[in-house]
């Protein structure tokens, strides 16, 4: 099957770049921390999983605004003072 016209001018997502992106600097040997798409590769720790059904539960199923949600804003922010500058995030 060939794609129309109209499909070849259809630009890949944001995410897809990213995670590509990652894909090739981990190729390349460096260490990286991708967030781009939300596919961890391990499995979250029980706390997490409950904290996540509980939410659910509350019926918060949506997404949230693409800015965050302030209050993880502010834990992740506080969070990057603690990680050593050499890390480089």
């Amino acid at each position: 099957m060939r794609p129309s016209n109209r499909m070849k001018v259809i630009e890949p997502s944001a995410s897809i770049k990213m995670a590509e992106l990652a894909a090739s600097l981990k190729n390349e040997g460096k260490t990286v921390l991708n967030l781009s798409i939300g596919e961890p590769n391990f499995t979250p720790a029980n706390h997490i999983c409950k904290a996540a059904k509980d939410s659910m539960d509350r019926g918060e199923t949506g997404y949230a605004s693409s800015q965050g949600i302030p209050a993880l804003r502010g834990a992740i922010a506080g969070k990057r003072q603690t990680i050593p500058t050499w890390f480089n995030l």
